[in-house]
């Protein structure tokens, strides 16, 4: 998988505006598939990039620690110091990523709004006393 469909969005526009803010410090081959790099945040943070499984990637962060399986904002600016031409098209694709997600939001609204609308009066009624006995549990 690549970056773009590993990192979250917000991950994804940090990571970019790191990487254009020039947070990368250095960035070092290690291995064939391993990356070292250090990237300035709120200290200097370490992270290593393994190519071939992403998500086995590092990072010495408090989001990098506690979230092992997901990417952070300096992973994915080190990967983009790595590869500048993926870093090219993050804005595209958040861009793209933000259509589908509007798109998604009208379609369940629409979605929502239909069922609702064939519920009989005795049927929301329960809907609500249901939400309102599990809300007092």
């Amino acid at each position: 998988m690549d970056i773009f469909s590993l990192a979250n969005r917000t991950m994804l526009e940090r990571g970019y505006n790191l990487y254009k803010a020039g947070a990368v410090k250095k960035v070092e081959k290690v291995d064939d598939d391993i990356y070292v790099a250090k990237v300035q945040g709120e200290k200097l943070y370490s992270v290593t990039i393994k190519l071939e499984h992403l998500v086995s990637s590092s990072c010495n962060c408090a989001y990098g620690k506690n979230n092992r399986r997901t990417l952070c904002k300096h992973k994915v600016a080190a990967y983009f110091a790595i590869f500048p031409e993926e870093a090219e098209r993050c804005p595209t694709i958040i861009e793209e990523r933000d259509l589908i997600d509007v798109r998604l939001s009208r379609s369940l609204k629409e979605l929502i709004v239909k069922r609702i609308d064939r519920l009989t009066v005795d049927e929301m009624k329960e809907i609500i006393m249901d939400y309102w006995f599990k809300e007092e549990l």
